[in-house]
């Protein structure tokens, strides 16, 4: 069985009575035998409602797998170099001062001590 979504609901409306919409998804079998029915072979069959479907009806109206959106990945990507870019910028911070915490600091001599 393989998850397929709905990508022509015009298509479905005409073949499958079901209450489908576009986008929906559907679990699709491939039979191991095709049936013919008349003239139409029948390879594909729904699993919720028994309904057979053709390979040319099954291409034309659905998309094999789930639906993966690319924004995510485009919001994620940026926000993952932002991220790794303040981090670094506030470790190297860091470093710097516990290893400057240590040193010496040299007081001008302008004026003389007096005991």
């Amino acid at each position: 069985m393989t998850k397929y979504m709905i990508k022509n609901i015009k298509g479905l409306r005409n073949h499958m009575d079901s209450g489908y919409a576009s986008g929906d998804f559907v679990e699709i079998k491939k039979l191991k035998h095709s049936i013919k029915i008349g003239d139409k072979k029948f390879e594909y069959k729904d699993i919720d409602n028994d309904i057979l479907i053709s390979k040319k009806f099954l291409k034309d109206n659905f998309t094999k797998g789930t639906y993966k959106s690319e924004i995510p990945k485009h919001i994620l990507k940026p926000l993952l170099i932002i991220f790794l870019y303040e981090l670094s910028k506030a470790i190297t911070y860091e470093i710097i001062v516990r290893k400057q915490a240590n040193d010496m600091v040299d007081v001008p001599r302008d004026y003389e001590v007096s005991k």
